[in-house]
């Protein structure tokens, strides 16, 4: 999620059901979200399936754009939204991470290292920001396995627990008692970069992980209720270039129409695009 991950290319349109190739796609990440990955307590990542919205006003809507409304005062009054590349992304393909990163020797020297692995108590290195971050130097490839399309208030409690979400038993409190204390222990729910007192439940912490990525973007609030697309895929530590060829041979599958479509009344249509 996650992540913390928006700045991408726009790969190619999926033209049949089922396509042999691939596509890569750069994404950016945040140092959080990085070691999230890394450490496997995030294996899935929800993106607003549409931007935010725009006023209509005399033009004509951009191709796979969408209308709303949106009240202005008692006016109902038109916006378009376009598409988002995250409903471009198909089972198969693969996504490359940038990260912000730092080198010694120019500003690409024959040294180097990643901004998500310096401790916090360890003074920055002058980084360089991910979205300058060459192909060649990336170290991890996520291969996506399923694709879905949902609202992002329809995430279950295991989906928010593969986001980077982690519960933990925790001290909550101290009672008196008699002429000592008692430790209140309770679970809490924790994410890299959130409260570090904890929320009081996994959906406590995805919110404000949520907002705090998307929820200043008109529209995409959790409050808002927006359209997602839900990726999973497999973590590979490794340069996309470099990854197994048992991997880079898998094929992209499915069409717009085979998105699994999930609701509060679970999944509704269509044939499941995994690998």
């Amino acid at each position: 999620m996650r992540g913390s991950l928006v700045s991408v290319c726009c790969p190619q349109k999926l033209t049949s059901a089922c396509s042999t190739s691939m596509t890569d796609i750069p994404m950016l990440a945040r140092p959080s979200a990085v070691r999230n990955i890394l450490s496997g307590r995030q294996t899935q990542d929800r993106r607003p399936a549409w931007k935010a919205p725009v006023l209509l006003g005399n033009r004509t809507p951009p191709p796979g754009a969408k209308i709303i409304y949106q009240n202005i005062g008692s006016t109902p009054v038109p916006y378009f939204c376009r598409p988002t590349i995250w409903q471009e992304v198909r089972p198969g393909d693969r996504i490359w991470i940038r990260e912000n990163f730092f080198t010694e020797g120019g500003p690409f020297g024959e040294t180097f290292g990643y901004a998500a692995d310096i401790p916090a108590e360890h003074g920055a290195p002058r980084l360089i920001p991910s979205i300058h971050m060459p192909r060649h130097l990336s170290r991890l490839t996520l291969v996506v396995t399923e694709v879905r399309r949902q609202r992002i208030r329809d995430i279950s409690h295991d989906d928010i627990l593969t986001e980077g979400i982690v519960e933990e038993n925790s001290l909550v409190g101290v009672e008196c008692f008699g002429e000592g204390t008692i430790d209140i222990w309770g679970l809490r729910c924790f994410f890299d970069g959130g409260d570090g007192d904890g929320y009081k439940s996994a959906t406590e912490a995805f919110t404000a992980l949520w907002n705090g990525l998307h929820g200043s973007r008109r529209g995409q609030s959790w409050a808002d209720d927006p359209e997602v697309v839900a990726t999973t895929f497999e973590t590979h530590c490794c340069n996309i270039d470099q990854i197994p060829a048992r991997v880079a041979a898998r094929p992209r599958v499915g069409s717009q129409d085979d998105l699994i479509t999930s609701g509060a009344a679970g999944t509704k249509s269509g044939t499941a695009t995994t690998v």
